[in-house]
């Protein structure tokens, strides 16, 4: 199943269950993708979660099988950087419990959605079809905006990796140096990538240099807290030789 969010309609199974169930969404009507669909929660709950007699005949006893009558408690892994109407989306890892079964032994079959041609599809269409498929163009040249779905498309986009690409140093005239002087004053470049807000510590060990910062000597050559205000920082130091430090 492609990673995309769960909606009404969709088919689940149970391990006790003989038969497939559709996922009903009554617990909001305000978080709707793919043409209108209702997105399934994690506080999609309780005894209206499927329609008609959900999963069959219950064989949790298997001595003595009964009509299944499905009591959602809670729902597991559901998409934790989205809320809709306070609970996480549904993906096809969520897993469900059931007060007549046991823990997570509700799963997701297909996600309801029905497919949404993309920017691929209304270009590998036939010429004269792209205005069938996408009326607003102007011509056969099909632009990413003319056809950006966003959140409508219901599809979960791969979130950008925070990471720190590069850190070095450099001397006053924008130099990358290797090795820097006692006495002298230098910068410490961080270059980042989606990072942005975020704050990170930098360990600036040394076995015979120390630093200071802002005229204050570092504690085990370590900076705190320094918060990433773009892609690229400096940081402003002076080297110390350790004897001085012991000297004041």
């Amino acid at each position: 199943m492609e990673k995309e969010f769960i909606v009404e309609k969709a088919l689940c199974r149970c391990s006790f269950g003989t038969a497939p169930a559709m996922l009903e969404v009554a617990n909001q009507k305000k978080g709707k993708i793919n043409g209108g669909k209702r997105t399934a929660t994690t506080l999609t709950l309780g005894s209206n979660v499927f329609t008609g007699c959900g999963f069959g005949t219950c064989n949790k006893n298997p001595s003595s099988p009964v009509p299944c009558k499905a009591v959602v408690t809670r729902w597991s892994e559901g998409f934790s950087k989205l809320s809709v109407c306070g609970g996480a989306p549904l993906i096809p890892s969520s897993k469900g419990s059931c007060a007549m079964g046991t823990p997570d032994c509700i799963s997701i079959i297909q996600s309801g959605q029905i497919p949404i041609p993309g920017t691929p599809q209304l270009r590998q269409a036939a010429k004269q079809h792209q205005a069938d498929l996408d009326p607003l163009s102007s011509s056969s040249a099909l632009n990413e905006h003319q056809i950006d779905f966003d959140f409508e498309d219901g599809r979960i986009e791969d979130e950008p990796i925070p990471q720190v690409v590069d850190a070095y140093f450099e001397n006053e005239n924008g130099e990358i140096i290797d090795r820097a002087a006692k006495e002298q004053t230098v910068y410490y470049v961080v270059k980042t990538q989606n990072m942005q807000g975020e704050k990170i510590d930098i360990d600036l060990s040394d076995s015979s240099l120390e630093f200071e910062h802002q005229s204050r000597v570092l504690t085990n050559n370590l900076l705190t807290d320094v918060l990433i205000v773009s892609d690229t920082i400096k940081i402003k130091l002076k080297i110390i030789s350790k004897q001085k430090r012991e000297c004041r």
